[in-house]
């Protein structure tokens, strides 16, 4: 029912009309909170799963490696997410930047300083620096991902940076997503003998397609079928005890290998050992090792293709 107070026009809403628009406003709520109508991927989400091809131009050094969250924890009273078993990370959606905590194998002592992984407030022509390289923005464009529009951004190396090609390299990133290299790229820039890019990603159980693709490959629909040599599961299969290493220290797998391998290179990227065994749950290392310095480690299981690496020092 209508009226006019002078030039003024009411419309009267009767008591029997508003069960109605109550009712319709609590389905537009109802609606509204199912994922088909979009929303914004977070790095931090805890359901994300990253699948990266390594390749290492042998079969038994090529593969895909699993990125995911295992849990939460506090450091210097902040909440982080745990990226598989030694990198924390945190995201601040109000500045628009995901921190993280972790070891480089550059690194001898446990580092718990806090880095800008991705910065996602970057125009083209900034600078982002890391410990380690640095990098320019050289072109930013935008992807739909579930009906949202997320930027990427692409840097190129700038001249201060040295490393070769564990850093010295251009890479794209997904805002969301993440590096197409891997996700702790550039941060942890050196690769023990293997190149690395993102196949799958993976967030609350589905793989959103990206589009258009991401340099030339990445759609996360087609790349997601892109075949590999083998998978390996990233983990804390095998560690050194101690490390610090002295004489009688071992690499201890978490089961008996039947046939395997192991590889040491020093920070020169020089093979300081290279082994087989048989029927093992460890290996003694420890007497191997004669000059301070970090070493990076790389054990594969022969039958299983399965692939475990990491770091340790010696004093």
């Amino acid at each position: 029912m209508g009226m006019r107070i002078g030039n003024i026009s009411l419309t009267l809403i009767s008591d029997n009309a508003l069960p109605m628009k109550r009712t319709l406003f609590i389905a537009l709520l109802f609606l509204l909170s199912f994922p088909s109508f979009g929303q914004k991927i977070h790095f931090s989400d805890s359901t994300n799963v990253w699948h990266c091809m390594y390749d290492g131009g042998d079969p038994y050094y090529s593969g895909v490696s699993v990125y995911n969250y295992i849990g939460d924890t506090i450091i210097h009273d902040t909440a982080y997410k745990i990226l598989n078993s030694n990198i924390y990370i945190r995201e601040d959606t109000l500045l628009r930047k995901v921190f993280v905590i972790g070891n480089s194998p550059y690194q001898i002592a446990v580092d718990t300083t806090e880095q800008i992984l991705y910065d996602y407030t970057l125009q083209i022509g900034d600078t982002f620096k890391t410990t380690y390289v640095s990098h320019i923005v050289a072109n930013m464009d935008s992807v739909v991902i579930n009906g949202i529009w997320h930027k990427t951004w692409y840097l190129v190396p700038d001249s201060t940076t040295t490393y070769g090609d564990f850093g010295a390299r251009d890479y794209y990133v997904i805002e969301g997503i993440g590096c197409l290299d891997e996700p702790t790229f550039p941060i942890f820039p050196f690769e023990f003998e293997y190149e690395s890019g993102l196949l799958c990603f993976s967030n609350n159980s589905s793989t959103p397609l990206v589009a258009p693709k991401v340099d030339y490959y990445f759609d996360n629909a087609s790349s997601c079928h892109l075949e590999t040599k083998r998978v390996t599961k990233k983990s804390s299969s095998a560690a050194i005890i101690p490390n610090p290493i002295s004489e009688t220290s071992k690499i201890v797998f978490s089961y008996s290998i039947p046939s395997g391998s192991v590889v040491v290179v020093n920070d020169m990227g020089q093979v300081v050992v290279n082994t087989t065994f048989q029927n093992k749950d460890e290996v003694l290392i420890g007497d191997e090792i004669n000059m301070p310095g970090i070493y990076l480690y790389r054990v594969v299981d022969d039958k299983s293709g399965s692939v475990f690496s990491g770091k340790f020092v010696k004093y």
